[in-house]
């Protein structure tokens, strides 16, 4: 199924508040939709650009963004504590 043509039908889950989806949330693979990840990727970037009202631009991540991702990966999202229970230590 290709993106694009589905796009506008997408905007409108992307923008409602979690609460609204937190019981109802499924994946694209779960409907069994093969999106290309970098069309994905782009569609997010502009839904969040529109809705928020910014310019988003592409640029290296710096050496303390990049050593803030390493510690949050090895201190809570690489953990099994947080990934499944939503707890760190």
């Amino acid at each position: 199924m290709p993106l694009r043509p589905a796009l506008s039908s997408a905007i409108p889950f992307l923008r409602e508040k979690m609460s609204a989806l937190d019981k109802s949330t499924v994946s694209l693979s779960e409907l069994g939709v093969a999106v290309d990840e970098e069309a994905l990727k782009q569609t997010v970037a502009e839904c969040f650009a529109e809705t928020m009202g910014v310019v988003l631009q592409t640029d290296a991540l710096t050496a303390g963004e990049l050593e803030t991702g390493r510690q949050l990966e090895e201190k809570k999202y690489g953990s099994f504590s947080w990934n499944a229970h939503g707890i760190t230590g």
